[in-house]
């Protein structure tokens, strides 16, 4: 392998996002400012990116998981939609983590699916923000109340099914990649071409490969709730037995903002 060094970078990196999340697992407001951060920075590169090729006349436009996901996950954030934390954080650790596998994978194949090396740097820099947002999300902020879980199989549903309209060209018909859509290689299994040559690969792998990937996502999103609850019920006991204050303040811009504001409302008024 010949870029074996960029690998392990990105590993480094999970590691050391790892234990940053757990060094801040009790201290909710840091870890949800570092959130807000993060997904403003990611869905304003991703909007200012995706507005720049519209304007210089260049078919290309927010389809992969990974795109759509910047956007769920900078949308919650600043506005605070709670029913909607937990598909924020699944999609933005199912982002990260899924690049994370893809470089160990195939690392030779990402850098050539990129225009420059330094396209594919801010890439990996973008993913890994995504990876390290999803996590404090899941550990260190807020907890998901499991009967929302609905949201993520509807938005991942969405997603794919807005994929196949591309791919039947009802969307977006003036794309010429679509051969190169990793959410499409997914569904019809060409995934695995990543790790079998084309000539190999038959039908039933395909279906498999792709039924794997499906019960995968199925299973992960029930994880992450179910994690995400009993990592908070054990950390709460923990915290109380420490002496911690954990509440953690409203998550998003918006409801940040209105909250700073009726505080300085309230103190007027106890002044007045």
């Amino acid at each position: 392998m010949q870029y074996w060094w960029i690998v392990l970078l990105v590993l480094v990196a999970c590691a050391a996002e790892g234990f940053a999340v757990y060094a801040l697992r009790f201290k909710s407001t840091l870890s949800l400012i570092l959130v807000i951060v993060i997904a403003v920075f990611v869905m304003g590169y991703k909007t200012y990116e995706f507005a720049g090729y519209r304007i210089n006349g260049i078919a290309e436009y927010p389809i992969e998981f990974s795109h759509i996901s910047y956007f769920i996950f900078g949308t919650v954030a600043i506005l605070g939609l709670r029913r909607l934390y937990g598909l924020a954080g699944y999609c933005a650790t199912l982002t990260g983590f899924g690049n994370i596998i893809a470089l160990c994978v195939s690392v030779e194949s990402m850098i050539e699916g990129f225009r420059s090396v330094g396209y594919f740097a801010l890439s990996v820099v973008l993913h890994n923000l995504m990876f390290f947002g999803g996590l404090l999300l899941l550990c260190d902020t807020v907890k998901f109340r499991l009967k929302d879980i609905w949201t993520v199989f509807v938005a991942v549903a969405a997603i794919c099914g807005f994929a196949q309209l591309v791919n039947a060209g009802l969307v977006y018909g003036d794309i010429d990649y679509k051969d190169s859509l990793i959410i499409l290689k997914i569904m019809d299994g060409r995934i695995l071409e990543y790790v079998i040559s084309a000539d190999k690969l038959t039908v039933a792998a395909k279906v498999v490969g792709t039924a794997c990937i499906l019960l995968a996502v199925c299973g992960t999103i029930v994880l992450y709730f179910w994690g995400n609850n009993r990592i908070y019920d054990k950390r709460d006991s923990a915290a109380l037995g420490r002496g911690y204050d954990i509440t953690c303040a409203k998550m998003g811009i918006v409801p940040l903002t209105l909250s700073a504001i009726n505080k300085v409302k309230n103190k007027d008024n106890k002044h007045g």
